[in-house]
């Protein structure tokens, strides 16, 4: 049986994400135009397969809109980040949030096409942003995905009404 379920987090997952997150991320903590969060304290679901972690998404919701901090499909294209997405856009929903947003940055060109394949815009870009972060979070890499040099953060908005 390989059905992927998906489930809240809790406190007995801050370990191992908190190791992912240094494994994944160089730190546990992601920073982005206002705001450093450390995931492994957020709200967010655990995608799991025969038992075993194979996704995580993270979130918090400001003022009208759910923030993507994280999300991470250990398996690509089995249709996991799109279920740990589904799982956070029906939480927007049940609290009455205006949009989702999330930031990425100039190199996840495989990130950027899933959400705007799945309605999200591009709202912002934060020219040289990765500037400022690395004063925060130095372990940022210099050159990212497919060789491309890592300078701006990108935020796409997914309207919900």
């Amino acid at each position: 049986m390989n059905e992927v379920h998906i489930r809240s987090i809790t406190g007995s997952d801050k370990n191992w994400m908190h190791e992912f997150m240094i494994k994944e991320w160089g730190a546990d903590k992601i920073v982005i135009p206002n705001g450093v969060y450390v995931p492994s304290e957020l709200s967010g679901f655990v995608a799991q397969k025969n038992g075993k972690n194979v996704g995580i998404i993270t979130y918090i919701n400001v003022l009208s809109a759910c923030k993507i901090i994280t999300l991470n499909a250990f398996e690509k294209h089995e249709g996991i980040g799109s279920l740990l997405l589904k799982s956070v856009i029906e939480i927007a929903r049940r609290d009455d949030l205006k949009e989702i947003i999330v930031v990425t940055t100039n190199d996840n060109v495989d990130g950027l096409r899933f959400y705007q394949k799945r309605g999200f815009v591009i709202n912002n870009v934060f020219i040289n942003q990765i500037v400022n972060s690395r004063k925060i979070k130095p372990e940022i890499s210099t050159i990212g995905e497919y060789g491309i040099p890592i300078r701006d953060d990108i935020e796409l908005c997914l309207d919900l009404h």
